[in-house]
């Protein structure tokens, strides 16, 4: 056989691992950076681009639209006071007589039928006596001397009038005095004495033919008298002994007598009062229970009104439809009084009116002026202007009456 020839192949060399490594991880670290900028242009600059653009707030579901209701408000009653201008409508009394210029004080003023009973006062031997009482016209501002009347005292007191008399209390300085009345439809009439007075200065309040007054008449006993002046006859209504309501004024208007009275007997503590009252005209006598102390009570057959202190500033203001529960009107009152469906009172130096049909407040003189209840007469109302001291300024304002056909122009 033929030799063959044994042909030796030559084996390659492998490549060394420490030649190709620094090539290999040179390509990845390319190939990691390409991938990563890929990446972060796919996915990372869209999502920077969500993150950037404001959030789209969703949409409500729609829901059912419930109307709101608004709480009704308690109608306001209106009220004939509401367009009364009560500053433009106060007037001054100021006595138009020769000697007017002497009378630096008055007082006491009440109102009939147009015309203003007061009295005047002048100095007297160094000393101020309301010597005087005066007429004054509402309509033409004249006034006139009521009479010419020789004083058994020394001054007049509590003078009142309707169209039937003229009643005052003809007063000494030192207390008691003589209850006097005079007939205003004689012509020929002189002053008469109703009642001498020895203790005290009993306020004498009129209505039509009738006086009534309380008076102290013993160390602990007061009574309320009641005097028909057409006869001249008195009759002592109620006796007070040892009792804090017999220095509580009574009041007389629309047929209606009004005193206060312990609840349960005379008890000089007793918390709480009744108001009597007595109608003229049946002659029935009546209570009301008013859960409160009562002073200076004044009743017209359809309103009642009080205090419940003794006229201080801690005082407060009750007034009551009939016998129904009673209402505080006002705290920090003074003085008082009523008249139709008013209660016209003084607080903080200030006149107010309150209305029972509108039940609201009305202020009748200005934050400027300091005012003096004077008082509430056939609607007029008087006050003394106290803003600065010197001679009086009796001052006056004739109320709107608030009558069916008023509140029905008014809306009612």
């Amino acid at each position: 056989m033929g030799k063959y020839r044994m042909r030796r192949i030559k084996r390659r060399k492998k490549l060394s691992y420490s030649r190709v490594k620094p090539v290999v991880i040179t390509i990845c670290i390319i190939m990691g950076i390409i991938f990563a900028i890929g990446a972060t242009i796919h996915f990372g600059i869209p999502f920077i681009n969500d993150l950037s653009k404001p959030k789209e707030t969703p949409s409500p579901e729609p829901t059912e639209t419930i109307a709101s209701t608004a709480i009704p408000q308690p109608t306001q009653i209106p009220s004939i006071m509401d367009d009364f201008d009560a500053l433009s409508s106060s007037h001054e009394i100021v006595p138009q007589v020769e000697d007017a210029s002497e009378y630096r004080w008055f007082g006491d003023p009440y109102h009939y039928n147009g015309t203003i009973l007061f009295t005047g006062g002048k100095l007297i031997d160094n000393v101020s006596v309301m010597c005087t009482l005066f007429m004054y016209s509402t309509n033409d501002d004249r006034t006139t001397r009521v009479f010419e009347h020789e004083l058994i005292g020394d001054h007049f007191m509590f003078a009142q009038m309707n169209d039937k008399y003229i009643v005052f209390l003809d007063a000494y300085m030192d207390g008691g005095g003589y209850i006097t009345c005079y007939d205003r439809q004689n012509k020929n009439a002189e002053p008469e004495i109703v009642k001498q007075v020895y203790v005290g200065q009993p306020e004498i309040k009129l209505w039509d033919n009738y006086l009534v007054w309380t008076e102290r008449t013993g160390t602990r006993m007061d009574k309320l008298y009641v005097c028909d002046l057409d006869t001249m006859e008195s009759i002592t209504l109620v006796m007070f002994s040892d009792s804090v309501y017999g220095q509580s004024l009574p009041s007389i208007m629309d047929g209606m007598i009004v005193w206060a009275n312990a609840e349960h007997g005379g008890d000089i503590a007793e918390a709480t009062s009744i108001i009597n009252y007595l109608s003229l005209e049946s002659g029935s006598q009546y209570s009301y229970e008013t859960g409160t102390y009562v002073h200076d009570p004044e009743g017209n057959g359809k309103y009642f009104a009080w205090l419940d202190t003794h006229h201080d500033e801690e005082a407060k203001l009750y007034g009551s439809r009939g016998s129904d529960d009673p209402v505080l009107i006002a705290e920090g009152v003074i003085e008082f009084g009523l008249y139709e469906d008013y209660i016209v009172y003084s607080k903080d130096q200030a006149i107010w009116l309150y209305s029972f049909e509108a039940d609201r407040h009305f202020r009748l003189t200005s934050s400027d002026t300091a005012a003096q209840f004077m008082g509430i007469s056939d609607g007029i109302v008087f006050w003394m202007d106290v803003t600065q001291r010197g001679n009086d300024i009796l001052m006056y304002l004739e109320l709107p009456i608030e009558t069916e056909s008023a509140f029905a122009q008014a809306g009612k």
